[in-house]
């Protein structure tokens, strides 16, 4: 059992390419815990961490870039895309990725709000 807001000194888990949380994150709201669990997705994920959470809860890009310059995501890189919801054509996800990706680029909250068209 590993929980996701405990500092993780040794992996629970093997690592793996891809880590993917549904409406886990935005859901915590103590405190920095949050933080620790985006900071133990960068370290069970080897290339991507896609958050599929309600952007207004955390500023979850903000986040992860005070993570990365911080030294507590361990990635060299850090390449943030979201995803269009072919659905309903909202901006579904927001993909951190250690690879450049040919996806669309996120570079601010903006694609998020329900008033922005898209594309």
């Amino acid at each position: 059992m590993a929980y996701a807001t405990t500092n993780w000194t040794e992996l629970p888990f093997e690592m793996c390419d891809v880590a993917f949380p549904q409406a886990v994150i935005m859901h915590i709201h103590t405190g920095d815990a949050h933080l620790i669990a985006l900071e133990n997705l960068f370290k069970m994920a080897k290339k991507y961490v896609i958050l599929y959470e309600s952007m207004k809860n955390h500023p979850f890009l903000d986040d992860i870039k005070k993570l990365h310059l911080e030294k507590r995501i361990s990635w060299n890189n850090i390449f943030f895309y979201y995803r269009i919801n072919e659905e309903n054509s909202l901006p579904s996800s927001m993909i951190c990725s250690s690879v450049k990706l040919p996806y669309l680029e996120l570079t601010d909250y903006i694609v998020f709000s329900p008033h922005k068209k898209t594309m």
